[in-house]
């Protein structure tokens, strides 16, 4: 979970402020100002950007994009939508290679598994992922989640 502290705002000092996006610590780097704090190495998403599984159960996004990339796959970059009705659109940015269509095949069949529902998901192959409104890239959106429930994963 990011924390931010601004101790340079005098009006309002904003002390370890929750901002809601989750990242990994950027290991074995440090911070060019010298500072011996921990530094953010990659955004993975949104704390309420968790996916829901038909049990009710949730899977963080981190797990989730790990779980498609993987290692040694084709996959470049991709974006994870779940809609209401806990159905899974997966964009994928892939290499050319002969096995692009049987990595999208598993992608689909992985995350049927961890999510319990046999057939819920859908890969499509596209050329770039879109960004969000606000210029962002989210690799995972959910509008199965709500705010509560992504408050049991803290």
């Amino acid at each position: 979970h990011v924390l931010v502290t601004d101790l340079c705002n005098r009006a309002m000092p904003l002390v370890r402020y929750r901002l809601g996006d989750r990242a990994f610590v950027a290991c074995g780097t440090s911070c060019p100002c010298g500072r011996g704090l921990p530094v953010i190495g990659a955004v993975t998403g949104r704390e309420r950007d968790v996916l829901v599984r038909v049990d009710g159960a949730l899977v963080p996004p981190d797990f989730v994009v790990a779980l498609v990339i993987g290692d040694g796959t084709s996959v470049l970059d991709l974006r994870i939508e779940q809609h209401a009705d806990l159905g899974i659109r997966v964009l994928v940015v892939q290499r050319d290679e002969s096995s692009a269509a049987a990595v999208r095949k598993t992608i689909a069949r992985e995350l049927d598994r961890v999510l319990g529902a046999p057939g819920l998901t859908s890969v499509e192959r596209i050329d770039r992922i879109p960004l969000d409104g606000s210029g962002k890239l989210r690799h995972v959106v959910s509008d199965a989640a709500t705010v509560d429930a992504a408050a049991k994963l803290t």
